[in-house]
């Protein structure tokens, strides 16, 4: 639904880009990171097994740990 909705409001010009749902996720995941500088914060937020996930996928968006 989120998909559908996005592609609406980007053919009719109201968001730049057809973000995605995971999208969505990395900039929540960025926010959070840089709201509380806390990895092991982010890996639960995020629902990882692992811490290493975590970093793994912060450093995937640019983000210096």
């Amino acid at each position: 639904m989120i998909a559908y909705h996005i592609k609406k409001l980007f053919k009719a010009g109201k968001v730049k880009a057809p973000y995605s749902c995971h999208d969505f996720r990395h900039a929540a995941a960025v926010r959070e990171y840089q709201k509380t500088k806390d990895v092991y914060h982010v890996k639960e937020f995020l629902f990882h097994s692992s811490v290493t996930v975590t970093e793994r996928y912060l450093r995937s968006l640019n983000v210096e740990l």
